[in-house]
């Protein structure tokens, strides 16, 4: 078993249905942390990310949400300090792809899903993570507009 290096601390993670979300919610999970699963789309996949998470001895929610709008990420916050009594981390991971470059509404997706995404939880959780003298921050997006 790693060490448990998270032990006591609640993560947010968005983005957390498949892919590099699932696979940090598991390691930290795996690291004692308890986890918030977030993503907009593909339920069932983060039901499968928060099933994953017990199995390996992780306490996990699932929070369904666009990190996009503001009111979905306050409700992803207060969600994780019902459940779990605080927050100490936010990981941001999330994109979403589209075929055939920047037509149309391309562009505003582009914008929205890799700037606005990551920055939005940010923007809502400024207040909740100095509360608690040790909160941390992490956000990664993607290039995957084809």
């Amino acid at each position: 078993m790693p060490e448990q290096r998270l032990a006591g601390k609640v993560a947010i993670i968005t983005g957390a249905a498949s892919g590099i979300g699932r696979a940090t919610a598991i390691l930290f999970a795996q690291h004692g942390a308890s986890v918030v699963v977030n993503t907009d789309r593909r339920v069932d996949w983060a039901e499968e990310t928060v099933r994953q998470v017990r199995e390996v001895g992780g306490e996990a929610i699932f929070v369904q949400g666009d990190v996009a709008v503001g009111a979905d990420v306050e409700g992803l916050v207060g969600a994780a300090e019902r459940h779990f009594g605080r927050l100490d981390i936010l990981v941001t991971l999330r994109t979403r792809s589209k075929r055939g470059g920047f037509s149309g509404n391309a562009w505003a997706n582009a914008f929205r899903y890799r700037l606005k995404a990551p920055s939005e939880p940010k923007r809502c959780t400024v207040k909740t993570l100095p509360v608690l003298c040790s909160g941390s921050f992490a956000a990664a997006t993607g290039e995957r507009i084809r």
